[in-house]
């Protein structure tokens, strides 16, 4: 793992929301604070992130929660 990677992966906010979901600090709020845009992160998100086609299946599946 880059040290880019380790950098942006470790500088990203994050708090529960009243409906106990996750919520990741926005790259506006990043800027607010003098963090740079987080591409490398950025980038091993959406690696991994579900397809749009992924998502409608397990919804018609049942399979799928919001």
């Amino acid at each position: 793992m880059s040290n880019a990677l380790c950098m942006q992966l470790s500088q990203v906010r994050w708090h529960r929301t009243p409906a106990g979901k996750i919520q990741i600090e926005t790259k506006e709020q990043l800027q607010k604070r003098g963090v740079k845009s987080p591409d490398h992160a950025d980038a091993l998100v959406l690696a991994f992130a579900p397809t749009a086609q992924e998502i409608r299946v397990k919804t018609v599946r049942g399979l799928y929660q919001r």
